[in-house]
């Protein structure tokens, strides 16, 4: 165990705006814990953490490179950007005393051309510092309310996002069922040719070409070669 890199740290913490925490740990910088909002709809809000290495007090996204106002030092290095990670795993960083495996964070600092991973033994540093401030974010007695606080600042975006996968599907099903529609007038052509007679008039057009690759399926793609060719109409 690295007991340097788990010495004790002292720090205060304020709630933000869209049910962040920042937490300013004495004599090393700021911190920014917030719930997971990247992996929507994979991931819920409490399934990963963000932690913000500094002042986190717009929507940009942190990257791996975007120095914050009271960014953090460390063993001298200034850390940039920030980490999603994994909570349960914060959580037993702190129970494992035995094992300093802190892989489940990022941790980057700038050099003159871009951004790096910090030596390892820095990284256990913040881990240790990461994973207390994961704690104290989670045994907030405001917790629900920086959760719900969370969800509704992301929630304009989210219903213009499903509005538009909506949308999409829509336009879908539209052009799905009218190849459907020219599969049975087509099959109906072919059952008219066995039983020798005159196939009714067509009602439905020949469909257009469409690239199979794009199909949701496999058999999606398969229908499309058959019907349609891999190569676009000159």
């Amino acid at each position: 165990m690295n007991r340097h890199a788990r010495r004790p740290i002292t720090f205060t913490a304020t709630a933000t705006q869209w049910g962040r925490v920042e937490f300013d740990v004495e004599q090393v910088g700021a911190f920014t814990v917030a719930f997971g909002a990247n992996g929507y709809p994979h991931d819920c809000d409490t399934e990963r953490l963000e932690v913000v290495y500094g002042r986190w007090t717009d929507d940009q996204l942190f990257g791996r490179a975007r120095d914050l106002d009271g960014a953090p030092v460390i063993n001298g290095i200034r850390l940039v950007g920030g980490s999603v990670f994994d909570p349960d795993q914060a959580l037993a960083h702190l129970r494992e005393t035995e094992n300093d495996w802190c892989g489940w964070l990022t941790v980057f600092r700038r050099n003159t051309s871009w951004s790096e991973q910090v030596p390892w033994k820095t990284k256990e540093r913040v881990a240790y510092i990461v994973a207390r401030l994961v704690a104290a974010f989670l045994e907030r007695a405001d917790v629900d309310e920086l959760l719900a606080a969370h969800r509704a600042h992301h929630a304009p975006a989210r219903i213009a996002r499903h509005e538009d996968n909506l949308r999409r599907v829509e336009a879908e099903l539209t052009e799905w069922r009218s190849r459907r529609d020219l599969e049975r007038q087509q099959l109906d052509r072919q059952l008219a040719f066995a039983r020798a007679e005159e196939p009714r008039p067509d009602s439905v057009g020949s469909p257009r070409w469409r690239d199979y690759s794009t199909a949701a399926t496999r058999d999606g793609e398969m229908f499309l070669i058959s019907t349609v060719g891999t190569r676009r109409p000159a």
